[in-house]
């Protein structure tokens, strides 16, 4: 009698453990799978084969077995403070940088992110040479972002993931604001929307034109690439802080004036946010988060705006009523409806147009 209370015991305990295996088995087959955030290194044939780096978030049920789905994608451009002179601090310091905080925090989202990380030395082309001294620079150059080096992560992961190639947009805070413009000049027409925030425009040679260095006489430089047809061809929101005190905010108002003035006009127009606070580094949660106990009142007053409208911005919803909400109502395909044919671009460009010509009265 007691081998057989014995037997069935045993059988029992196999039976539960075979049971909660089998479920265990179906809960994991069932359940969508974690997100991944992962350091890619390769090969740059850019860069004449250094490794250069990047950071690639897959969002939860991205490797979930049989997903067929594409997914839109956002190139992350950080600013110079969330880079290093090689590679000591990366990814750790990388993943304390805007979106990517959010992220290493715990927020999802439905995007595939993709963040490099800019290299301080690109063989044949420049060298990183600026540091900081107690918060100075001591060197007359310094980084910028390399629009070919950005590209070239965004076409790797093209061949290697399943991206929806008319949904990519492209965010940059502070100098990845200046890298936001630099890739739409180069690359625009892969982009559906853009983001820059904080940033400025260098179009004056190399980076002696330093934010750090001299903004003031840099900010009062003309925009001359605002109606390359890939940047104003491009929808872009794009944020700044009126009482910024790294930046000044008349690179951002000057930029979306000079799209906005371009002939044929921008459709849709470019859009802009001017907070009355945020100084230089806490207007980015405000863009990317939500606070009940932050200030997101902004100002239409000319001297912060350069006379361009500033929409509202208060974020109540993720992905109802926010910046990525904002992304995907963008598309390629959207894009183009608005794009002008050849035949009128040629038309408006020849000085002898018939509307030109009807203009002068002729």
């Amino acid at each position: 009698m007691k081998g057989y209370f014995t037997v069935l015991t045993v059988s029992i305990f196999l039976s539960l453990g075979l049971c909660l295996a089998f479920i265990g088995k179906v809960a994991e087959e069932n359940a969508t799978s974690p997100r991944k955030w992962s350091i890619i290194s390769y090969p740059s044939t850019y860069g004449q084969g250094q490794t250069f780096y990047y950071m690639e978030y897959l969002p939860p049920g991205y490797t979930d077995a049989g997903n067929k789905q594409t997914y839109p994608v956002i190139l992350s451009l950080a600013g110079l403070g969330w880079h290093t002179d090689g590679l000591d601090f990366f990814p750790d310091r990388l993943k304390e940088a805007n979106l990517e905080r959010t992220i290493r925090d715990g927020k999802d989202y439905p995007f595939i992110i993709l963040t490099p990380h800019l290299p301080t030395e690109v063989k044949g082309r420049y060298n990183f040479t600026g540091q900081y001294e107690d918060g100075v620079y001591i060197k007359e150059d310094s980084l910028i972002w390399d629009p070919h080096i950005v590209d070239e992560v965004l076409e790797k992961a093209k061949k290697e993931l399943r991206i929806d190639e008319n949904r990519i947009y492209l965010i940059g805070c502070s100098m990845g604001g200046s890298g936001v413009w630099k890739y739409l000049q180069a690359y625009g027409d892969k982009i559906a929307a853009a983001v820059p925030i904080s940033g400025y425009y260098t179009d004056y040679g190399p980076y002696r034109n330093n934010p750090h260095a001299d903004t003031e006489a840099l900010a009062k430089q003309p925009v001359t690439f605002a109606c390359n047809e890939k940047v104003k061809n491009t929808p872009v929101w794009a944020f700044h802080s009126a009482d910024d005190d790294f930046i000044p905010t008349s690179f951002t108002y000057k930029v979306i004036k000079a799209i906005n003035d371009c002939r044929p006009a921008p459709e849709p127009k470019a859009k802009l946010t001017i907070f009355k606070e945020g100084k230089h580094l806490k207007i980015y949660p405000r863009v990317f988060e939500y606070n009940t106990k932050w200030n997101y009142e902004i100002t239409q007053h000319p001297e912060a705006t350069g006379g361009v409208h500033s929409s509202e911005y208060m974020p109540s919803q993720p992905l109802k009523n926010d910046i990525f909400a904002w992304l995907l109502t963008h598309s390629l395909k959207e894009k183009s409806k608005h794009q002008p044919s050849d035949d009128i671009l040629s038309e408006k460009h020849s000085p002898t147009s018939p509307s030109e010509r009807m203009a002068e009265g002729k």
